[in-house]
């Protein structure tokens, strides 16, 4: 069995949970009970956390079929724990080792991108106001939207550009993965064939945004001199310790990599191996070991036992948001996606977090910083649903099994609802909603390549007073805010310049939903 090695003032033994269904992820190993080791800092209590947090994942893989994960807990600049379970590939058995079992992070390899940006801002390669312009001289700045684009815009997902979505992955499984990366065209050939497209003031409201992190990679390339994986070597893996993590997986290390599985038909499936272009947004593969070393510097000074990252004043920067609609929502800072909440409704429980998700075919993983608590973790599993399979949010267990240890009595708190003025006009808000991310200026023919298409409509109709929203009733509570008549969600309807409703937001959530 392999055994995490990690600096230690305490020793607990527990025995890793056997997953002996038919059809279940083999267990790594059966022979002996294994130790967990915990870092310098912790007191004993930490062992019931450790435990719930083995119990939810356990259970996690059990029901939802899932071969292997790994965790990491981080609180206040040091590693606590971290942990392997289940295989890294189904059909060798191969265990999960959390300090050398190399995942692929997926999505959130934009936070890590915007981070590494981050960085050039801090020592002052780089200006936050500077217009990416400057360093990517495709992007114009036309009648249509004459402010230019910013690095601020890019760490905050506020650039508004369009997103294609198609042409970003490369085929040819067949082939290996050298052999697909040689025929790769660079980023910044890939970004100026048709794929930075403006078509919203920077700023205006956040969408989700794939180019930007891209663009990020770029400009990385442009300041450092260095094709964006040796940059990200350069200004982050190698300060911090991230001896395994790289942008795709080093030749030598294949043998480390797990493997992503689906599930079909009550058997694993190996996914294959993705190729990307857009390689800063999805591309970056790590343990959760490294992954560790990134939040010892984000929860601590900057800095971890490596070496220092950024300064500490820049560390407590981005624990601050820097885009909100509307001040007391949820927004973003630096790449992190910022919550107000974990779950929705009477559930949920009241607590900021900052974090990135992230799924690659057959992963599904979730980086996520409570500063309330000093505390931050890493969590992924080698399954997904797009692999086959049930939908795997495997951040969601730990989540909800540290804040149920470590803040038990916390609860969502009900706000007044107010009188309904069956008066009120409320038709400006009326209208036909999406989630933002789609193509907006995409060709029958680019659809047809993959683009991303405009998802499914949200009706929002004004109804005596008050607004149905998908079939929920909001109430106003002035300047644009709405409450559900349940007083336990609160809504933010943004304007553009000329006054007109633009988007939607969720308080705990900056989604932007924008109007039709």
């Amino acid at each position: 069995m392999l055994i995490p090695s990690v600096s230690h003032t305490f020793i607990f033994a527990s025995i890793l949970f056997a997953l002996t269904a038919c059809q279940q992820a083999p267990a790594a190993s059966d022979e002996a009970p294994e130790e967990r080791v915990a870092t310098a800092g912790t007191m004993a209590e930490d062992k019931d956390l450790f435990e719930a947090i083995d119990q939810a994942i356990e259970t996690e893989m059990r029901e939802n079929h899932i071969p292997g994960v790994a965790v990491v807990i981080v609180r206040d600049g040091q590693t606590i724990y971290k942990q392997g379970y289940g295989v890294a590939n189904a059909e060798t058995n191969e265990p999960v080792d959390p300090d050398r079992t190399i995942f692929r992070i997926g999505s959130t390899s934009k936070a890590l991108t915007l981070l590494a940006l981050t960085r050039l801002v801090d020592d002052g390669r780089l200006d936050r106001e500077t217009a990416v312009s400057d360093y990517f001289a495709a992007i114009e700045n036309g009648d249509a939207f004459p402010r230019p684009v910013t690095v601020e815009n890019l760490l905050t997902h506020t650039t508004g550009f369009d997103q294609p979505g198609f042409g970003r992955q490369l085929g040819g499984f067949e082939f290996s993965i050298s052999e697909r990366q040689a025929a790769r065209p660079r980023l910044s050939d890939f970004l100026s064939d048709r794929n930075l497209r403006r078509i919203n003031p920077p700023g205006e409201f956040f969408r989700y945004d794939t180019y930007g992190p891209t663009l990020a990679g770029v400009i990385l390339e442009q300041v450092t001199g260095l094709p964006f994986d040796e940059a990200m070597q350069q200004e982050m893996f190698a300060p911090l310790g991230m001896e395994l993590s790289s942008v795709e997986v080093r030749p030598e290390h294949e043998e480390l990599l797990a493997s992503g599985h689906g599930y079909v038909d009550g058997a694993y499936e190996t996914t294959p191996y993705e190729i990307y272009m857009t390689t800063p947004a999805s591309s970056i593969d790590a343990t959760v070991a490294d992954m560790g070393r990134l939040l010892e510097a984000l929860t601590g000074d900057g800095s971890n036992a490596h070496g220092r990252f950024i300064g500490e004043d820049m560390q407590q920067t981005v624990l601050r948001p820097h885009y909100r609609p509307r001040e007391g929502f949820a927004g973003m800072s630096h790449g992190l996606w910022e919550s107000l909440s974990e779950g929705r409704g009477e559930g949920a429980i009241p607590i900021r977090t900052l974090g990135h998700g992230g799924d690659m075919w057959g992963f599904n993983g979730s980086m996520t910083l409570i500063p309330e608590l000093d505390l931050a973790f890493y969590v992924i599993a080698n399954r997904n649903g797009e692999g086959g399979g049930p939908r795997v949010k495997i951040g969601g267990p730990v989540m909800q099994t540290i804040l149920a240890t470590l803040l038990p009595d916390r609860v969502a708190q009900m706000i007044d609802v107010p009188l309904i003025n069956v008066d009120a006009d409320l038709s400006a808000y009326e209208g036909t909603y999406y989630w933002s991310v789609f193509c907006h200026t995409c060709t029958p023919a680019e659809f047809e390549l993959g683009a991303w298409r405009r998802p499914n409509p949200i009706l929002v109709e004004a109804q005596s007073g008050r607004l149905s929203i998908d079939g929920r009733i909001f109430i106003p509570l002035g300047e644009d805010v709405f409450v559900d008549e349940t007083g336990f969600d609160q809504i933010f309807f943004k304007r553009n310049a000329s006054g007109a409703i633009s988007s939607y937001s969720f308080k705990e959530d900056p989604t932007a939903y924008e109007k039709g």
